[in-house]
């Protein structure tokens, strides 16, 4: 037996956004920007989407020349206390890092007292 399943508007109007950002973000990457401008684009886009419950906030990191740490490279709405402190991250340190480190999501609730640098 066939079973229909029906999609509630809600359903269909998050689907709808998620499928007009994926058109939008592989635009930005066929552009023929600089990294710096095609990453930051891409996070004003990713904040955008109206059904994330997170800060519109965000940040972009890359491997130093070294190997050992990150560098913030791009990066919406931090605040100037922020970008200072996170400007170079250590693997293994803070969150950022820690994720970095461990190539896996971290998550606010990881934060505890090994994270070094803690905003509100």
């Amino acid at each position: 037996m066939n079973q229909i399943a029906f999609l509630d508007a809600a359903t269909i109007s998050k689907s709808l956004e998620q499928s007009a950002l994926l058109h939008r973000m592989l635009r930005i990457a066929l552009n023929d920007g600089a990294l710096k401008s095609v990453l930051e684009e891409s996070l004003d886009e990713l904040l955008s989407v109206s059904w994330l419950s997170l800060l519109p906030k965000a940040g972009i990191f890359l491997v130093d020349e070294t190997g050992e740490a990150l560098d913030l490279f791009a990066e919406r709405n931090l605040g100037p206390q922020c970008t200072t402190l996170c400007a170079k991250v250590a693997f293994g340190h803070c969150l950022c890092g820690r994720a970095a480190a461990r190539a896996k999501l971290q998550y606010a609730s990881c934060i505890d007292h090994r994270h070094e640098v803690m905003f509100e």
